[in-house]
């Protein structure tokens, strides 16, 4: 599937691309946001003793399909900006970005770099871009990107995100994709009764985003 959205090229090194996307350098417009929603946000914390960093997890999973075109996940042409691998256009690579959106202040940005993202598949059955990293030594070990699906797994001791406070309220994601796109998705924690609380799936130690959260009005601006 082509990519939907226009970008422009830039003339950025290969091996910058991650710390050019942290720090923009003055005069290069930001890549485009768009807004999707997300299937499912989990993710777990090690606070309650005894201390087992090894059930640390994240996972999130974008299904965009049914959603409005502006709403959607594509993916990248070969070689456009948006390419996370090393033939991308603006020297490949990504960055994942997740951090609280109700105030709590917490944030982790995590470097997905170029040399380790493939293209698979073909163009009569459907390309994919995969990336791989080493549980247990990276943060985020998985992403796959195919037509409108993003799907990132991740944990472990390498996974800093804390879940110590009483409760998160929501979250937000940004995966930024070369320089070529943002997508942003921000998800509430899921509530459950009557009256509806979501003390069961937004405690220290846990947390479980609404199911099916629909595309956010806006990216929620970084802590």
């Amino acid at each position: 599937m082509g990519f939907r959205h226009r970008f422009h090229r830039h003339g950025i090194a290969r091996g910058i691309v991650a710390a050019a996307l942290l720090f923009p350098v003055a005069g290069r417009a930001e890549p485009p946001v768009v807004t999707v929603s997300t299937r499912v946000l989990a993710m777990r914390d090690d606070v309650v003793p005894p201390i087992m960093p090894g059930l640390r997890a994240f996972s999130w999973s974008v299904r965009s399909g049914f959603d409005d075109p502006e709403h959607q996940a594509a993916t990248p042409e070969p070689g456009s900006p948006s390419d996370p691998t090393t033939a991308g256009a603006s020297g490949g690579g990504a960055v994942l970005v997740v951090y609280n959106s109700a105030g709590s202040g917490e944030q982790v940005t995590i470097p997905l770099p170029a040399e380790r993202w493939q293209l698979q598949g073909n163009p009569t059955n459907g390309i994919r871009y995969v990336y791989a990293g080493e549980p247990g030594v990276d943060p985020v070990w998985k992403v796959w990107l195919k037509r409108t699906k993003i799907t990132v797994r991740g944990g472990k001791q390498p996974w800093t995100y804390s879940l110590d406070e009483p409760s998160q309220g929501s979250i937000a994601i940004r995966l930024t994709l070369g320089t070529g796109v943002t997508y942003c998705a921000n998800v509430p924690a899921q509530a459950s009764g009557s009256p509806p609380s979501t003390a069961r799936f937004d405690q220290p130690g846990r947390f479980r985003g609404q199911p099916k959260t629909p595309p956010p009005a806006s990216c929620p601006p970084l802590p």
